[in-house]
């Protein structure tokens, strides 16, 4: 691996941001599973721990990885680098779906009132 520079710091710090919030989203998950549900904390655990993996491989893609690629040169860089970063993408997707989908597992419906009694006097 190479020297490490500080212009570097430009892409981690943020990256880093992402990954902790990740690893609170999984916390939060687990601390609220009884709330939540199996199917939501399953889905959220997945989705955070996907999410904070992808992170780190985004990080290490950037600062190192893509660097790499382009100065040991060959005619197939442009594609690895298209290849790496479409994964990178899909794996984002990925992610996003899974904390979309625990949103809706999680979701309580409303209870169901039956035989309701109008109060007099009630506008409705």
């Amino acid at each position: 691996m190479e020297s490490f520079d500080l212009s570097l710091l430009g892409v981690i710090l943020p990256q880093a941001v992402g990954v902790l919030l990740m690893i609170a989203g999984l916390v939060a998950a687990l601390a609220l599973r009884a709330r939540l549900g199996s199917a939501a904390t399953g889905l959220t655990v997945a989705a955070t721990g996907l999410g904070a993996l992808t992170f780190l491989i985004s990080t290490w893609w950037q600062t190192f990885g893509l660097r790499s690629v382009i100065e040991e040169g060959g005619g197939s860089r442009y594609a690895m680098i298209s290849f790496v970063s479409l994964a990178l993408w899909l794996l984002h997707l990925v992610w996003t779906g899974l904390l979309i989908g625990a949103v809706f597992a999680g979701r309580r419906r409303p209870p169901v009132v039956e035989n309701a009694v109008m109060a007099p006097g009630s506008p409705l």
